[in-house]
């Protein structure tokens, strides 16, 4: 099985990831085929790219991630009190 990412053809069994593909910050991404698949009619759905779409569900479950480290974060007894102004959430990085 090929996996494109990046317009880039990989093959499935390039792995460990070689220096190249780390200097142009790309690697190779194996999918099951049905995963692709409804990524793939999710993206055109939306009218962007496979690669936009897989960048932007990761950033998206980063965003998630840092938001459940920041909610556990307020919630310790030690570090909310009355006179503790409560931090503001991580900001979702608006590059994408």
């Amino acid at each position: 099985m090929l996996v494109y990412f990046n317009d880039t053809c990989l093959q499935e069994d390039a792995f460990p990831m070689p220096e190249e593909y780390k200097q142009r910050h790309c690697f190779p991404l194996r999918l099951s085929a049905t995963m692709r698949r409804q990524a793939n009619d999710l993206a055109h759905r939306e009218g962007i790219s496979l690669n936009h779409f897989i960048s932007l569900a990761i950033a998206e479950k980063i965003s998630r991630m840092e938001y459940q480290v920041w909610l556990q974060e307020q919630a310790k007894p030690d570090t909310l009190t009355s006179a503790t102004p409560i931090s503001r959430p991580p900001s979702f990085d608006k590059r994408m």
